[in-house]
């Protein structure tokens, strides 16, 4: 009978030595605090769609508010006309995340996508991925097809980019993208 008491009170030994460390130590924890996330940098994009083309006949006038844009396309691009898409577009993404705004055109309804990924801002230059995807029909089944796949680099609240899009109608799409961050 003595080797079990032994061992019993040898069993409440340790437990007791366990029980009086976590009321000695107890006072002395903290709670851990964790460190808030960095805040995640928020880019605003817009994205002004022309249709540019060549029109056999002149087109309905430009629009006053867009006068000086299309004066400085007509000037880069070998169109001499540029009928705006209105409104323009436009939203906010974070850094990494994608900005998904309908385009005109494709064969399949809401079928043409233009996105805009923020991938990096630094100091006051915002480095853009924009992508024009298109969906269509292959063997019955709805596949995406990458028309325009480029990255870009403005300046916050700076003059805008144009990138050069898929055909549409009777010319092409062209997209004037600018875009700030805080």
């Amino acid at each position: 009978m003595t080797t079990q008491r032994l061992h019993i009170a040898s069993g409440w030994r340790g437990r007791g030595l366990v029980i009086v460390l976590v009321l000695v130590l107890v006072p002395f924890l903290r709670p851990i605090q964790l460190a808030a996330a960095p805040p995640v940098a928020t880019v605003t994009l817009q994205a002004q769609i022309f249709l540019a083309s060549n029109p056999n006949q002149p087109g309905a006038p430009p629009d006053l508010r867009l006068a000086s844009l299309i004066a400085q396309l007509r000037k880069a691009l070998p169109y001499s006309s540029f009928q705006p898409f209105l409104p323009a577009p436009s939203g906010r993404a974070e850094v990494g995340k994608v900005w998904r705004t309908e385009l005109p055109g494709g064969e399949v309804q809401k079928g043409r996508v233009l996105e805009l990924t923020p991938t990096a801002i630094d100091r006051a230059a915002i480095q853009i991925q924009a992508r024009v995807v298109q969906a269509k029909i292959v063997q019955g089944k709805t596949v995406s097809e990458t028309l325009v796949n480029t990255t870009v680099r403005l300046q916050s609240g700076g003059p805008p980019v144009v990138i050069g899009g898929p055909a549409h109608q009777n010319g092409v799409l062209v997209i004037v993208i600018s875009a700030s961050a805080p």
